[in-house]
């Protein structure tokens, strides 16, 4: 009778796992990673000729996602939609944007906000953590991601980026120090797992990555440089140390060779505030100063979604001066979402990275997990960069943050689903044996 029971059970199951398996989303994933390429890339910017289309290319992949997903799933199915904490996260964030509009410093400005740009990030995240189900669906979104880092690279190099100029309109030069920060982790751990062409594409996107931080001249993204630097060799295995160590020589060659003096003039008022060349560290204190004060003043109402510079310029509207953003991504969505907007916000990051070092405690032994293994480690490095460099900038809905994120929720539910297939695998056997 027992075998009997367990052999419906395993038949079941395997039925279950047949119907999983068809629930993919192909041209969804196809349009999604051409989106995240498109609007990370900024690819539109690089080729000119894109912006005399009809459609922008944005919109057109963004919406071609998604009318795919609709009809992907339309066609299979959906499975059981079960949230894990990052996204109830992600919608405790949007909640609190929409009720925070009436009480906003400036409702219009946090409508624009919500219907141009978070819904986008709500877009790429939520797309992705529904369609990504293989390692292969993974491993595409990361290539996406590096192309995307390699036009951001080339337009950097190209068009000579310095901490004063721009080379997209939607990165200023410290954005792309963060950028950098954030992709090198993937750079470095997916250079082991590609063949030749790929190393020498992932090869040229490093170089691109550690040029355009130097020509950022962003002591932010040195920080999160140095801190992404120490924390790879801190996490790398003993005995396999080698690409870290290779990795970091030829980081530290490159900048010697490629950093002028002035960028170690400006660097160096990290530890010397008092310097004429530091004009913007004290005024950074004082708005982290100014910051706090409204946070206190609004700590659960907040002043609405992108409305840190409205609120402070308001601070000293009569006297004139000039309006600043946050310089803090972490005060920045405390000032504009109040204490709760803050406290998810904390454990959407830094609970990332402790989910993370709890995957790699449970599969460091596991060999069926290494192709998610390694994805782990450098979503938990990119994501402590993100940390350490979006602590000195105004990067709270950040697109490549909300990227990591959801790739680690992709992998928690692959995992779900792993586990479950070892469940019914181990019942097989069982059954085998005579129960």
């Amino acid at each position: 009778m027992t075998g009997t029971i367990a052999d419906i059970s395993v038949k079941e199951s395997f039925d279950n796992r047949k119907v999983q398996n068809l629930r993919r989303f192909p041209i969804t994933i196809t349009f999604l990673m051409s989106y995240l390429i498109v609007s990370g890339g900024r690819i539109h910017e690089l080729f000119p000729v894109l912006l005399r289309l009809p459609v922008s290319i944005g919109d057109l992949t963004g919406w071609g996602a998604i009318i795919c997903f609709i009809f992907e799933a339309t066609k299979n199915g959906l499975a059981k939609i079960s949230l894990l904490r990052e996204e109830k996260y992600v919608i405790g964030i949007f909640a609190l944007a929409i009720i925070t509009i009436p009480t906003s410093v400036w409702p219009g400005g946090s409508v624009k906000y919500l219907t141009s740009g978070y819904l986008k990030l709500l877009v790429l995240f939520f797309l992705m953590t529904m369609t990504l189900r293989t390692v292969t669906d993974l491993r595409k979104m990361v290539w996406a991601f590096l192309i995307s880092i390699f036009f951001i690279g080339l337009m950097s190099v190209k068009n000579q980026l310095t901490h004063t100029s721009l080379v997209t309109r939607s990165y200023d030069p410290n954005d792309i120090a963060l950028v950098m920060v954030c992709a090198l982790p993937f750079i470095i751990y997916f250079f082991k797992e590609t063949k030749l062409p790929g190393k020498v594409f992932i090869g040229t996107c490093f170089f691109f990555s550690l040029q355009a931080i130097i020509l950022s001249v962003s002591r932010g993204g040195f920080l999160g440089l140095v801190a992404i630097g120490g924390y790879l060799l801190f996490k790398a295995k003993k005995g396999k140390k080698g690409l870290i160590l290779i990795a970091a020589i030829a980081g530290v060659i490159l900048i010697s060779q490629l950093a002028p003096s002035s960028y170690w003039d400006r660097i160096s008022t990290i530890w010397n505030p008092q310097s004429e060349l530091d004009s913007t560290g004290a005024g950074r204190l004082d708005i982290w100063k100014t910051g706090l004060k409204i946070f206190s003043e609004n700590i659960f109402t907040g002043v609405g979604i992108n409305n840190f510079t409205t609120a402070e310029g308001y601070t000293h509207f009569d006297a004139g001066g000039k309006w600043s953003t946050a310089h803090n991504s972490f005060i920045q969505i405390g000032v504009e979402l109040g204490i709760v907007g803050l406290v998810l916000f904390l454990l959407f990051t830094f609970g990332t990275v402790l989910k993370m070092r709890k995957l790699q405690k449970a599969w460091q032994h596991k060999s069926e997990y290494k192709d998610l293994l390694w994805m782990t480690y450098a979503i938990e490095i990119g994501m402590f960069g993100y940390i350490v460099s979006g602590f000195f900038l105004s990067r709270a809905y950040f697109d490549y943050l909300y990227f990591m994120v959801g790739l680690s929720v992709a992998i928690q539910k692959m995992a779900k689903s792993i586990t479950f297939d070892e469940k019914v695998q181990l019942m097989d056997n069982k059954v085998r044996r005579g129960g």
